[in-house]
């Protein structure tokens, strides 16, 4: 009883402020605001929680791993813009090298990032970091759409005998997102992130 109130509070919560969605009978994921509308070089994260409302237990990802729309090596992607005399104007996000036997690994065919399971009526609070996205931000306004891997529609046309080590081409798994709308934030001192990770 006591978890079932945490949650409904933690529900209550996030409803006021954040993007809230309910995918299927088991979840609600949130995209949360930047804490203050500031973003620097302590604060680079953006939050999307999920919640099992269900009596369940359910898989949520581990972490989220930014990559191109539609790749299945990723679980999110992002669109930046920037406000530029008046206009948000979109910015380039990072290029990708994926070799060609990863793309053609028989083993890689149908992947999916990794998951853990998520018990009855609790939630987990997964961190999108800016730094996926550039070293350096100036000084501005700025808006974010995050775009959330759930659910991969596999692609089963047969490409190649079972015994081959590869496939001749990759797959066209067809990947399913949820958006966020815009998240806006202000950055106002020109910001350099460290290489070194979380």
């Amino acid at each position: 009883m006591k978890q079932l109130i945490l949650l409904l509070n933690l529900i209550s919560a996030i409803s006021a402020y954040s993007q809230t969605a309910r995918i299927g009978d088991s979840i609600e994921i949130s995209f949360m605001p930047v804490v203050n509308g500031i973003v620097d070089s302590a604060h680079h994260h953006l939050s999307i929680i999920f919640i099992n409302i269900s009596h369940r237990p359910i898989l949520v990802y581990k972490e989220l791993n930014h990559a191109y729309p539609q790749s299945r090596f990723g679980n999110v992607y992002a669109s930046v813009e920037k406000k530029i005399v008046g206009t948000y104007t979109r910015l380039p996000t990072p290029f990708y090298r994926l070799s060609d036997e990863a793309l053609r690994d028989k083993a890689y065919r149908h992947f999916d990032p990794p998951k853990v399971v998520l018990g009855p009526s609790l939630s987990d609070t997964l961190l999108f970091d800016l730094r996926d996205l550039a070293l350096e931000f100036d000084s501005g306004y700025y808006r974010i759409n995050l775009n959330l891997r759930i659910n991969t529609v596999l692609d089963t046309t047969a490409t190649g005998p079972d015994s081959s080590a590869y496939y001749p081409d990759p797959s066209n798994d067809k990947v399913e997102y949820l958006s966020s709308d815009w998240i806006y934030f202000v950055i106002k001192k020109q910001i350099w992130f460290n290489k070194t990770r979380r």
